[in-house]
């Protein structure tokens, strides 16, 4: 970390500590939203500037964009009214401030982090590649036929009924490790050759859920695999302070051409007019709900707090089933949280629109809500310099070893939708009996086509 860039980002903090205070003594939230959006746009220049080194946090900065900037700083432009009233868009500022700068903490902190290796060969691991790829095809058809049901479901009983009930048959667990499957494909760093005929199983697969309306999984895989290519070509050694065309313009076609399949998808779904100059618009609306979502959960918070006093921990209860249960041990007691199963999103859909919620409809969960009804401002800081912390010090592993890359992949995939997603929901990721049993039967799987490899070299002589 240089001395210059230490003292541009304290310049930075210092004009936007002195905005928050224009912003208090005015009582005018529209100053936070510029502080915001001006914060947000120097931050990413800044990293743009270190591609090579700060992909992944560049693409985080991307997806809480998407999923929940957009929304205030098309407020900002358009002077639109606010949702509730302007004490709590006001709340709601200062802690998406809070967050943000503690995540720009985080990641400086970060960089004192010893970078892995360089200058290695790209080490090949073909048998493993190869029993990734053969597994991917495999559970490929339970996948198709999983999306196929769904978009009946969608099609025929709205979108809401997708979450109503749960499916534990068969196809439906195979189903769950194909996208495992890919990014451990990715991880093995396939040649260049196999790599790029795979795409064309690959991209169909990460992209399917659209015809689900499921658009932000749609749009994180994208995510998850640019970054792939980007960290792929860094292993490599190559130079990419500044991407050429090369790879800056397929990247921009492929996320081009899922903006505009997403929203095609969702307009033909609900039976709406395609408009075809609407369509960027569009996208951003429906995927920045969660700042309103944030909004809410403020409002609400008095009765949201009577529910539970430990929504940030909902992932553990509902993913770590052994942690879920020593956490009763600790945590206060409630009478709702087993119906509610810490749920905010449940919680606040109940409280919000009743009807809606017995219909099977639920409004989403994020991060940033969970933390601050759980422990106000200070517990929103302490996690999101712990993520920025993060986010820095998985740009330097080792993307050598399969395992750690393949984690990594994994743990991308949920930072970037974490915006969207519970606090904990990475401690689900690392303990996924999913994903470790399916590295499990890559590996076994490549032992023995190491092994027929050998019987075939034997025959031959």
């Amino acid at each position: 970390m240089t001395k210059k860039k230490i003292i541009s980002m304290v310049i930075i903090m210092l004009f936007v500590m002195m905005g928050i205070i224009i912003a208090i003594l005015s009582q005018n939230y529209q100053i936070l939203a510029f502080i915001l959006l001006a914060d947000f746009l120097i931050t990413l220049l800044m990293f743009v500037k270190e591609s090579q080194k700060k992909i992944i946090p560049i693409m985080y900065l991307i997806s809480i964009f998407t999923f929940i900037f957009y929304l205030p700083f098309k407020n900002l432009i358009e002077q639109n009214n606010p949702m509730y009233n302007e004490k709590i868009s006001f709340i709601t500022l200062i802690i998406l401030i809070i967050a943000f700068n503690g995540m720009k903490i985080g990641l400086l902190l970060g960089d004192f982090k010893k970078k892995h290796a360089e200058n290695q060969d790209l080490k090949k691991k073909q048998n493993l590649s190869i029993a990734a790829l053969l597994l991917v095809c495999m559970t490929a058809p339970a996948m198709i036929y999983r999306v196929y049901k769904d978009t009946l479901i969608v099609s025929t009983q709205g979108y809401a009924s997708l979450y109503q009930s749960v499916d534990t048959q068969l196809f439906e667990r195979i189903a769950n490790f194909n996208t495992a499957y890919i990014y451990i494909f990715l991880a093995t760093l396939p040649s260049k050759k196999l790599l790029r005929k795979s795409y064309i199983i690959i991209i169909p697969l990460l992209l399917i859920d659209l015809l689900t309306g499921r658009r932000g999984i749609a749009i994180v895989n994208i995510m998850v695999l640019i970054t792939y290519e980007i960290l792929r070509l860094v292993i490599s050694n190559r130079n990419l302070n500044k991407l050429n065309f090369k790879y800056l313009f397929p990247i921009s076609l492929i996320t081009i051409i899922v903006l505009f399949s997403a929203n095609i998808v969702s307009q033909i779904r609900l039976d709406e007019q395609i408009k075809i100059e609407s369509i960027f618009s569009s996208f951003f609306n429906q995927q920045s709900q969660t700042y309103e979502m944030i909004e809410s959960s403020i409002y609400y918070a008095p009765e949201l707090k009577m529910i539970s006093n430990n929504y940030s921990l909902q992932a553990l209860y509902n993913g770590v089933k052994p942690l879920g249960v020593a956490m009763n041990w600790i945590l206060p007691e409630n009478g709702q949280e087993e119906f509610f199963q810490s749920n905010l999103g449940n919680a606040l859909t109940y409280i919000r629109d009743p009807i809606y919620y017995r219909l099977g409809g639920r409004f989403g969960t994020s991060y940033i809500a969970e933390l601050f009804l759980d422990f106000s401002y200070l517990g929103v800081f302490i996690f999101n310099l712990i993520l920025g912390f993060i986010l820095s010090s998985i740009s330097k592993s080792n993307f050598l070893n399969w395992i750690t890359f393949s984690f990594v992949l994994f743990l991308v995939k949920t930072f970037y939708f974490l915006p969207r997603e519970s606090t904990f929901n990475a401690i689900n990721q690392i303990l996924s009996v999913t994903n470790i049993l399916a590295m499990l039967t890559v590996w076994i799987l490549s032992l023995v086509l190491k092994q027929k490899n050998r019987e075939i070299i034997n025959e031959e002589i």
